[in-house]
């Protein structure tokens, strides 16, 4: 009798909880969800008050802020279904933000970027629709122009560059987070060849690194290199033409010549 009231115990108890009666381990589960979004919600305030300190030039108060934010990032690890390349991008801006405060001299300006960097990436975190980095949507597509006519000119383009630079320095943890490793990987490798052949310009490598920050940005991009040809390039292409046009010419002539000259 006893076991029969155990087993009626049983199914009710399972029968309440698959019905809603009782807290099963749905309610579990948007517990850890609540608490991840607290979290987060968190973390993104203590890179507001970051920023803000730093901007302020209150640096104890900033590097205080770091240090709680870093805290709230391990924390962060344990619940977030983040990749891991994601994961490492924000604890290695944290913990570079976290360096400056160590130098002999403050840097304002490299402090205020790290601090951008750290917010754009909890922001990333967080809001996966409309990120913050991608309002800098409107400054790259200037800067994609203004480096397209300075690739074809030859002259003028590094400056463009560099600022595309500084932007993907800023934004590079948000958009480990939200974008494929590849294409990360892809512009780390075009920054590092085109640092490297600098103040030379190499077209080719220009051409890809403007499609793949477009891109990044939503921006329309060529599909063709034709409109990199630059000045030299063109005479080459003339220059070819020509020969080509001269020798099928002279050949006419020539075989010509031999036709009127046959007895």
């Amino acid at each position: 009798m006893r076991g029969l009231v155990r087993m009626l115990c049983l199914w009710l108890f399972l029968w309440g909880s698959g019905a809603g009666l009782w807290p099963g381990d749905a309610s579990g589960e948007e517990a850890v969800q609540g608490n991840t979004e607290r979290l987060l919600k968190h973390i993104e305030h203590l890179t507001v008050r970051v920023e803000q300190a730093v901007r302020q030039e209150r640096w104890e108060e900033a590097r205080a802020h770091y240090a709680e934010l870093a805290e709230a990032v391990v924390a962060l690890t344990r619940r977030l279904p983040v990749s891991v390349e994601g994961l490492h991008a924000v604890l290695a801006a944290v913990l570079e933000g976290k360096r400056a405060f160590a130098r002999v001299q403050p840097d304002p300006e490299a402090m205020l970027r790290d601090a951008l960097r750290v917010r754009l990436a909890a922001d990333a975190l967080l809001h996966r629709q409309q990120p913050l980095w991608k309002e800098y949507r409107a400054e790259v597509e200037t800067q994609l122009r203004q480096l397209r006519s300075g690739a074809v000119s030859g002259n003028n383009w590094l400056q463009a560059y560099r600022r595309l630079a500084e932007i993907y320095t800023i934004v590079r943890p948000a958009v480990v987070i939200q974008q494929p490793p590849e294409d990360v990987e892809a512009l780390d490798s075009l920054i590092r060849a085109l640092d490297q052949s600098a103040p030379h310009v190499d077209r080719a490598v220009v051409w890809e690194f403007h499609n793949r920050m477009a891109r990044l940005f939503e921006l329309a991009h060529a599909a063709s290199a034709a409109p990199w040809m630059g000045p030299s390039s063109i005479y080459a292409v003339v220059a070819v033409m020509a020969v080509v046009v001269f020798t099928v010419l002279g050949y006419v002539a020539w075989y010509r010549y031999r036709l009127e000259r046959r007895p």
